[in-house]
């Protein structure tokens, strides 16, 4: 376990020195030893200490509390005052830059030393704290990007972008693969330079430790230690110190994606944090699987619209009187020659019943529908004649192919009819036919002739036959 390191800011040297061999025997690492305010925020620039002993009097223009002001506008770093003065109006002083506790000259080692362990516990729990805090204050931007961002692309974009802009996490990266396990989105904030070796790893599906266990199991997946656990990580050199947090994107068994955050060590291994991320992942997912569902539920909308309209332009092209006609026997659709063969308006035809509509046509036709709903089969050919509203009066025939319409659970919504006005056909028929019959009557009659024609030639022979046979009697 790494000891914790420790500034010593104190201008007596003798007194620091002693301080700082109280320190080594109780295990602490001492940093430096700085004399004044000025050095020990340069310090503190260069190498970042655990904890700071901060005498209140000291060289230069600023004393101890200014320095403390300073430090603690810029960094989380807990400081112990140690003075040899302890006045209320110093304490009151001290007091405004909530220190971790306040030492008077002098004290013994076990002061010393429990100070700075109460010290420590405090400011790793402050800062899980505040931690925590910015998680909730990501996961409440991430949530409102839910409500609001319909695109999956701007969507990781913007919660990358929330997860570390609130300072929860030091870089985040988001990838999204579809259901052939091709990279088709890529998102990260933090990570530097290291995205493009981290993007050409993912598009090649070369996935980390992390990354495979993150498929397998709808679980946070911690690397506490990334060089041991994940070796072959491209983002090792961008954060060596720290740990990663990794979970698949799912719902409702569904994996999305990848979600991937880099923090601190100390944090990382909290079941609180581990809950939190788990619970923005999980929004996350819940948001891709709505986007999907709207992005299906628009090809559906406009699948449905191509087929209305070819449907449309199929009812409006036929030179042939086309119906479509409920399980209740209700006209649901009908084309033009329909309507003007009819010869009501489609607010009188369409949502009425067959009897209401064609009642002259309804008995011949009714039956048949009804059997058609119960057995599934069509009647084909079928000859329909009786009298309509736009030619009253008038017997009209039609040829009519009636068929089941079958969803594909296998229940007949309906019934399809397609039928050709041939009126002028069986009148034509009926022409023929009494043409014929008049034909075959002066057929009849010729042949009667003929016979009587031939039977009268036979005669005038015979009698020609006979004249010429008379004796011829000379003058």
């Amino acid at each position: 376990m790494k000891k914790p390191n420790i500034l010593i800011v104190e201008d007596e040297i003798i007194s620091a020195e002693s301080v700082k061999r109280i320190l080594i025997k109780l295990g602490y690492e001492v940093l430096s030893i700085v004399s004044t305010g000025e050095n020990a925020l340069r310090k503190i620039k260069e190498e970042r200490p655990d904890l700071i002993l901060m005498d209140i009097k000291l060289q230069g223009k600023m004393d101890g509390i200014e320095a403390a002001e300073k430090i603690r506008a810029q960094y989380s770093i807990p400081i112990i005052y140690t003075t040899a003065y302890a006045d209320d109006y110093l304490i009151e002083r001290a007091k405004i830059t909530t220190p971790y506790g306040y030492l008077v000259k002098p004290f013994s080692t076990k002061e010393l030393h429990s100070n700075i362990e109460m010290a420590l516990t405090k400011n790793k729990q402050d800062r899980q704290i505040e931690h925590l805090n910015r998680v909730l204050q990501s996961i409440r931007k991430v949530n409102q990007i839910i409500t609001m961002e319909h695109d999956r692309e701007k969507l990781i974009t913007k919660a990358c972008e929330c997860l570390v802009e609130t300072r929860g996490y030091k870089s985040a990266w988001l990838a999204l693969w579809d259901d052939r396990q091709r990279l088709i989105y890529f998102s990260q904030k933090g990570l530097g330079n290291e995205a493009d070796n981290l993007l050409n790893m993912l598009k090649k599906n070369d996935f980390t430790e992390c990354i495979k266990r993150a498929f397998k199991q709808h679980e946070v997946i911690i690397i506490e230690n990334p060089a041991l656990e994940c070796s072959g990580c491209p983002l090792l050199s961008k954060s060596p110190d720290t740990g990663t947090m990794t979970i698949s994107l799912q719902h409702r068994n569904k994996s999305y994606g990848i979600m991937s955050v880099n923090i601190e060590k100390d944090i990382v291994v909290d079941e609180q944090e581990t809950d939190l991320f788990k619970e923005v992942a999980d929004d996350i997912a819940f948001a891709l699987n709505n986007i999907e569902l709207e992005e299906k539920r628009k090809l559906a909308e406009e699948a449905l619209r191509i087929s209305e309209s070819i449907l449309d332009a199929f009812f409006r092209g036929s030179p042939v009187s086309m119906n479509l006609i409920d399980d209740q026997l209700r006209y649901v659709k009908v084309n033009r020659l329909a309507q003007e063969r009819i010869g009501l308006s489609l607010e009188e035809i369409v949502g009425k019943p067959i009897h209401e509509v064609a009642p002259k046509f309804a008995g011949g036709i009714v039956p048949g529908f009804r059997k058609i709903l119960e057995t599934g089969q069509p009647e084909l050919g079928i000859e329909v004649n009786g009298e309509l509203a736009s030619k009253p009066g008038v017997t009209t025939h039609w040829l009519s192919y009636h068929f089941p319409i079958t969803m594909s659970d296998g229940r007949i919504w309906g019934i399809g009819v397609i039928a050709n006005d041939i009126t002028e056909r069986k009148q034509a028929e009926e022409e023929v036919q009494k043409r014929l019959q008049e034909l075959e009557i002066y057929y009849n009659a010729t042949i009667g002739r003929e016979e009587r024609i031939i039977e009268l030639k036979q005669q005038v022979n015979e009698l020609l036959i006979q004249l010429s046979k008379e004796k011829k009697y000379d003058v």
